[in-house]
């Protein structure tokens, strides 16, 4: 005797995809990373010239490294405006960022990184200043660290260097083999 199934090839394939919409729609409702709130709009801040400061004469900060850091929402620019290089260019841009804003506070114990990506982008470099975005929808603390060419022009040459002298093995003399042990 032949027995027959129950469902046929095509009821047993929509009994399977039947549920699929339903499925959709639930997983459409679940919070996810994506900025799909207001928290996560655009927004541009200008920081006042002078807000900054020079290290050295060729090094610029945005604030000190254990001083509070400066809010670098989801999705900002902040505009930073360096007047203390004196119309030079910066040829290093460095942006280290925090989850804390005072990351080397000795209470917190955060830590905090250089950024890449879509954490710090930088757009119109120039004399003036820089734009910085955070591109994420995440939270962070920033510190730009900007560094030009020596504003004096000089760069020491490592191939006009003195201070290390050529020592070959015939400027030895036979004294200083004999210190070398059996």
């Amino acid at each position: 005797m032949k027995t027959r199934p129950r469902f046929s090839k095509g009821m047993a394939a929509g009994a399977l995809l039947a549920p699929l919409p339903l499925a959709l729609l639930v997983l459409s409702t679940i919070p996810s990373a994506g900025c799909f709130d207001r928290s996560c709009e655009d927004t541009f801040v200008e920081r006042p010239a002078g807000s900054g400061r020079l290290l050295d004469r060729d090094t610029w900060e945005s604030n000190p490294i254990d001083a509070e850091w400066i809010d670098y929402g989801p999705r900002r620019t902040i505009f930073f405006r360096w007047p203390e290089f004196g119309g030079r260019r910066p040829d290093l841009l460095l942006p280290y960022i925090s989850s804390s804003p005072t990351p080397l506070s000795p209470t917190n114990g955060d830590t905090f990184t250089l950024a890449g990506g879509d954490l710090a982008t930088f757009t119109n470099v120039t004399a003036d200043g820089v734009f910085v975005r955070n591109n994420t929808c995440a939270q962070y603390y920033l510190r730009l660290v900007a560094s030009s060419a020596r504003s004096d022009s000089s760069v020491q040459d490592a191939g006009n260097d003195t201070s290390v002298q050529d020592a070959n093995v015939q400027d030895a003399g036979a004294s200083d083999a004999s210190d070398a042990g059996p």
